[in-house]
C-alpha cells in the first residue's frame, strides 16, 4: 500500500493519558538534549524521536490553534532548544541566501494559495467552503514547523562534514534499537503502539503479510517503519565503508543485523532501497555516485511533467510489478489511475493549487463521495499548492544534495567524504520515496539542511589565493576530524564525543 492513511488508514480506539503525557513531555526532553549534548547531536535526537517515540496519529486540536501533532511538537521543542542553548559561536554561518528564499516561498505559498481560493466548490450535494485568512494562518503555522524549522536547524547546527559522521552513528543506533521490535512484532503482530498509547495508528489488515506481520513500532504505518529501517541500513553501510565503529562495534559487523531487520519489515520498496543504496556506497566511484544522484534528482523533479504528458513508462512499470505479484501489479495500476485523475484536477489551478481541506481531491458529482486515493506526497503538494509549492519543496531536498555531490570529490579520502556521500544518498532516497509514498519526515528536511553549508568552493578558492572572506569555514568543512570539544560527565552509557 502507499504512504497515506486513505485506504482505510484510520486509528482505532482513543489515545490514553500516557500518549498525551509523552507528546507534551517531549518538549522538556528535547530541552534537556540541548542542555547536555552538542547542538547537532541534540537536534538529531529531537528529529529522530518525533517519529520513533511520539504517538503517531495523535493531534491536539485546541480552540484557535492548528492541530499539534508529533512533528509540530518535536520541531517546537527543537527550535526552543536551539534558541535557548546554542551559543552564536556554535552556529554554522548563513553563507548562502538561496535556502532562505526557498523557505520563504514554501511558507508564503500557503497563504497566497489560501487568498486566491476563497471561492466555494459545489459538487452534487456537498459544498466545500472557500478558504479564509484563518485557514491560511493555521496552514502556514503547520508548514513552518513541519518543513521550514527542521531545514533551518540543519543549516545552523551542522558545522562540518565530521559532524555528519556523528549524525549517521545516531541513525544507526536508532535502527539497532528497532531490530528487537521488528522480531517481536513480526511474530506476535504489531502491538507496541496500541499497548503503550491505547491506539493502533492505522488499518491492522494492511499489516498482515506473507504469513506474518509487518512491524510498526511507534510509527504511523509499517511502511514508514520499514523506510526508517532502510535509512538506518544505508547509514550503517556508509559507516562500514568508512571503517568506523558504532557503540564500539565495527559497522561492517552490524550491517547484516540491519539488513536482517529490514528483510523482516516485509516491505519491498524499502528493501530495494536498503540493497541498492548500500551497493552504490560500496561499489561506485565518486564520479558515478554523483551521476546517480543527478539522475535520481532529475527523475524526481521531472516526474510530474512526464506523468502529465504521458511520457513516463507506466505500462512497463505495471507489467514489471505484475511479474513480481499480480496483486502488486494491480496496486501499481490503481495508483497510476488515481494520479491521472488528480493531475487533471491539479492542472485546473496549476500555479498555486487548490489549497487545503480536500479541495484538491476528486468527488463523485452525484453523491459527493470522495473518490480520491493520494499515495504520493508529490501529487498532494502539486494539488494543494501548485507548481510553486512543488518546485520550492523538492528544491529544498534536491539542490543541497546536488551541490554536495559536486563537492565530495574535493574532499580527501576518509570517513568524512564517505559520510557526505551517505547523507546525500539518504536525502535523495527519501526524495525518491515521496513519489510513491507520503511519509514526509522533518528529519529528512533536517538532513537536507545539514548539507547547505558544505558547498564551499568559492570560499575555498579565496582562501587558497589569500583573499579575505574565505578563511575558516572552508578549513572547517574539510577538516578530517571535528574540532576538539570540552567534555563533561553525563553519566554511564553516554559517549563523551557527543557532549559539549
Amino acid at each position: 500500500m502507499g504512504g497515506s492513511a486513505e485506504r482505510g488508514g484510520h486509528p482505532m480506539g482513543s489515545y490514553n493519558v500516557i500518549a498525551h503525557l509523552v507528546l507534551f513531555g517531549w518538549i522538556p526532553v528535547v530541552l534537556v538534549f540541548f542542555a547536555r549534548f552538542r547542538p547537532h547531536v541534540a537536534c538529531t535526537l529531537a528529529m529522530l524521536g518525533q517519529f520513533l517515540v511520539l504517538p503517531a496519529s495523535l493531534a491536539i486540536d485546541a480552540p484557535a490553534l492548528p492541530p499539534l501533532d508529533r512533528h509540530v511538537i518535536g520541531s517546537i521543542g527543537a527550535l526552543l532548544g536551539y534558541a535557548l542553548f546554542v551559543r552564536p559561536s556554535a552556529k554554522a554561518p548563513l553563507a548562502r541566501r538561496w535556502p532562505l528564499v526557498l523557505l520563504a516561498v514554501q511558507v508564503a505559498v500557503v497563504m497566497v494559495t489560501t487568498l486566491v481560493n476563497g471561492d466555494a466548490i459545489i459538487i452534487g450535494p456537498i459544498v466545500l467552503p472557500g478558504l479564509t485568512l484563518y485557514d491560511g494562518i493555521g496552514d502556514t503555522f503547520l508548514r513552518t514547523f513541519g518543513i521550514a524549522v527542521p531545514f533551518y536547524l540543519g543549516m545552523r547546527v551542522v558545522r562540518n562534514v565530521g559532524q555528519l559522521v556523528t549524525v549517521l552513528k545516531l541513525i544507526a543506533v536508532a535502527g539497532l534499537l528497532q531490530v528487537p521490535i521488528v522480531l517481536i512484532e513480526n511474530r506476535l503482530s504489531p502491538q507496541l503502539h496500541a499497548t503503550l498509547y491505547g491506539v493502533f495508528p492505522h488499518s491492522f489488515l494492511q499489516h498482515i503479510r506473507a504469513g506474518g506481520f509487518r512491524p510498526v513500532g511507534l510509527t504511523s504505518h509499517g511502511l514508514e517503519f520499514a523506510l526508517f529501517m532502510a535509512t538506518a541500513t544505508v547509514a550503517t553501510a556508509g559507516l562500514a565503508k568508512a571503517k568506523l565503529k558504532v557503540l564500539g562495534v565495527r559497522a561492517i559487523v552490524l550491517l547484516p543485523v540491519m539488513l536482517f531487520g529490514l528483510v523482516f519489515c516485509r516491505s519491498l520498496g524499502p528493501l530495494v532501497y536498503g540493497l541498492v543504496f548500500p551497493a552504490a556506497i560500496f561499489l561506485l566511484s565518486p564520479r558515478w555516485q554523483a551521476r546517480l544522484v543527478a539522475f535520481l534528482i532529475a527523475v524526481v523533479l521531472c516526474y510530474p511533467l512526464t506523468r502529465s504528458r504521458d511520457l513516463f513508462p507506466t505500462d512497463a512499470v505495471v507489467e514489471f510489478a505484475t511479474s513480481l505479484s499480480p496483486d502488486r501489479g494491480q496496486s501499481v495500476g490503481f495508483r497510476f489511475h488515481h494520479e491521472d485523475l488528480l493531475l487533471e484536477k491539479a492542472d485546473e489551478r496549476a500555479l498555486l493549487g487548490w489549497g487545503a481541506w480536500g479541495r484538491n481531491r476528486i468527488y463523485n458529482r452525484e453523491t459527493g463521495r470522495d473518490e480520491s486515493v493520494t499515495d504520493g506526497y508529490w501529487i498532494l503538494e502539486l494539488g494543494r499548492f501548485g507548481l510553486v509549492g512543488f518546485v520550492s519543496f523538492f528544491a529544498l531536498l534536491t539542490v543541497p544534495a546536488y551541490l554536495a555531490s559536486r563537492l565530495w570529490r574535493r574532499l580527501p579520502r576518509g570517513p568524512e567524504r564517505v559520510a557526505l556521500v551517505t547523507v546525500v544518498l539518504l536525502v535523495v532516497m527519501r526524495a525518491v520515496d515521496l513519489l510513491p509514498n507520503a511519509f514526509l519526515a522533518p528529519f529528512t528536511l533536517f538532513l537536507a539542511g545539514s548539507l547547505v553549508g558544505l558547498d564551499f568552493g568559492r570560499r575555498r578558492r579565496r582562501a587558497e589565493r589569500g583573499q579575505p572572506g574565505g578563511g575558516g569555514r572552508a578549513a572547517e568543512v574539510v577538516s578530517e576530524r571535528p574540532a576538539p570539544q570540552p567534555t563533561a560527565s553525563a553519566g554511564p552509557g553516554v559517549p563523551a564525543p557527543f557532549l559539549r
